[in-house]
């Protein structure tokens, strides 16, 4: 059999030179490994300690009152104790340190640089400007904080021709896989086979057409998964946060609108594939902002927060716990969202293929330490990180690891940790504070 009579079998001329590149395309994208997507969540001014840190390490771990709404993604979180950004101490060091450990590029910038992918960087609410944690080249990268205008540059970046995270492509090509009999693909197989290159590629469709077919087979739920693409973005948070403030005092009411139009575009822009790692900025340190939906006519870190360490179980910061416990409900709602069948992934959630940072620039409060930043993560790349526990790497408020490495450890080995995971170029640390290298416990 020549090549003319082959592509005479597949339809023909032109029309089966584009759809051999095409189905050659679309095998390489099925075949390959999960899409992997990352997430940096920074809320202000720390927790209280006692309503915010597990008690027993491991994977007995029990959530205190300020992580509890997370409770039903107890098995797919980690929380982590004893990471610090130090040695330093106050607000302004923690909003310049957070994200950087001393480097001149924050964490997210670098990784989206490395692995080549286009950083959505959002801010929710911000007061007191200036006080962004994302860095490039030592300077602050401010977020977009119109939720309009957020939305306006997912959707700059669709291409409907282009290749990778292409979700109606990949469906079409599980449609395909779907349509075909294991007796066709044998059919074909045979037809091509006194042809080298192109017995060669047909195998290479077939193998990815029987993955699939594999796939969808062992999760047939898979297949009435809802058709998702960038002409069908929700937009019901997004409707709620037209036309309120998103700037300057007069924002402070529109939070929570603003923070769930913004998660929202978030999940959006994941799901329709125009993003794989995102930045959300909730408020700013030292912002002030008055939880007056809760209750509260106190600014959340001016009149709670600064009250914990003096009076750890008392009333002010069982009211900053309580801001924390609805910081965590919101939180939530963005986990939920991306629990969804990952449609570049059979089998699997996007937020099985992501990883969810949520962190602060202080340990909490008046003492302004920053040497235990309260950290958790949700979700596990793909199988690479192992979730479901507690770990301890220090005490609150404790030596920084460059004075006593035995204590606390840098930020900067998760960084690390998170980025090998994420498939950037091997490292074992990162920042500019003394390293213990990659968090092993953290790895599946």
């Amino acid at each position: 059999m020549n090549r003319r009579r082959f592509l005479t079998t597949v339809g023909g001329g032109a029309t089966a030179l584009a759809l051999s590149s095409s189905i050659e395309r679309l095998a390489r994208a099925a075949a390959a490994p999960p899409v992997k997507r990352f997430i940096t969540f920074y809320t202000s001014s720390g927790a209280a300690a006692n309503y915010f840190w597990p008690t027993t390490p491991g994977s007995n771990f029990d959530l205190k009152v300020s992580l509890a709404p997370l409770e039903p993604y107890k098995s797919k979180m980690t929380v982590i104790q004893g990471l610090t950004i130090g040695p330093g101490s106050n607000h302004g060091f923690g909003m310049a340190n957070c994200l950087t450990v001393g480097a001149k590029d924050s964490f997210e910038q670098v990784l989206a640089k490395n692995i080549k992918a286009d950083l959505l960087n959002l801010s929710v609410a911000p007061l007191a400007g200036g006080n962004e944690m994302s860095f490039v080249a030592g300077v602050r990268q401010p977020g977009i904080y119109d939720p309009v205008q957020a939305r306006a540059e997912v959707l700059r970046t669709v291409n409907p021709g282009a290749q990778g995270a292409n979700i109606a492509a990949i469906r079409k090509f599980k449609s395909l896989a779907l349509g075909l009999s294991q007796k066709e693909l044998d059919t074909l197989s045979k037809q091509v086979s006194g042809l080298a290159y192109e017995s060669a590629k047909v195998q290479a469709h077939i193998q990815a057409v029987q993955q699939v077919k594999a796939n969808l087979d062992q999760n047939p739920t898979q297949s009435t998964a809802p058709m998702m693409s960038c002409s069908m973005l929700s937009t019901a948070a997004l409707d709620k946060a037209k036309g309120l403030v998103t700037n300057g005092d007069a924002v402070q009411k529109n939070l929570p609108a603003l923070l769930d139009a913004q998660i929202e575009n978030v999940v959006e822009a994941f799901l329709c594939g125009q993003r794989t790692m995102a930045n959300l900025q909730v408020m700013h340190a030292w912002g002030n902002h008055v939880f007056s939906w809760l209750g509260f006519s106190g600014a959340h870190h001016q009149n709670l927060s600064h009250w914990v360490p003096s009076e750890p179980m008392g009333k002010t910061a069982q009211d900053f716990a309580t801001c924390h416990t609805w910081l965590s409900t919101r939180f939530l709602t963005l986990v939920q969202a991306l629990d969804v069948p990952d449609p570049l992934s059979p089998g699997k959630t996007v937020l099985d293929n992501t990883c969810i940072l949520w962190t602060s620039e202080v340990d909490g409060g008046d003492a302004h330490t920053v040497q235990s930043i309260p950290t958790v993560l949700v979700g596990s790349l793909g199988g690479t990180l192992k979730t479901g526990q507690f770990l301890k790497y220090g005490e609150i408020g404790g030596v920084a690891p460059n004075q006593n490495p035995t204590m606390n450890r840098s930020m900067g080995d998760l960084f690390a940790t998170l980025s090998n995971a994420m498939g950037a170029p091997p490292t074992t640390s990162y920042g500019t504070i003394k390293s213990q290298g990659v968090i092993k416990e953290l790895l599946a």
